[in-house]
């Protein structure tokens, strides 16, 4: 375990129990989504890679537009 694990955890025992349970539940709930993100991308690796080199190509032939963040 980490250092910063080990202080996280120090100072999760000073806060009220349905907190601790709360934020308990947030991490690992977080964490099945990291599981989950991993697994879809190992199954899918091919694909987005694929599509990352067909995006790197269509910028070097300047058919990408420059994203405007103002209009998100």
């Amino acid at each position: 375990m980490t250092q910063l694990m080990k202080q996280a955890i120090e100072r999760l025992k000073a806060v009220p129990e349905p907190l601790q349970d709360r934020l308990a539940q947030f991490l690992l709930l977080e964490l099945d989504d990291d599981d989950r993100w991993t697994a879809s991308t190992a199954k899918h690796v091919d694909a987005l890679g694929g599509l990352a080199e067909k995006i790197l190509a269509d910028d070097a032939h300047g058919e990408c537009e420059p994203l405007d963040v103002e209009k998100l």
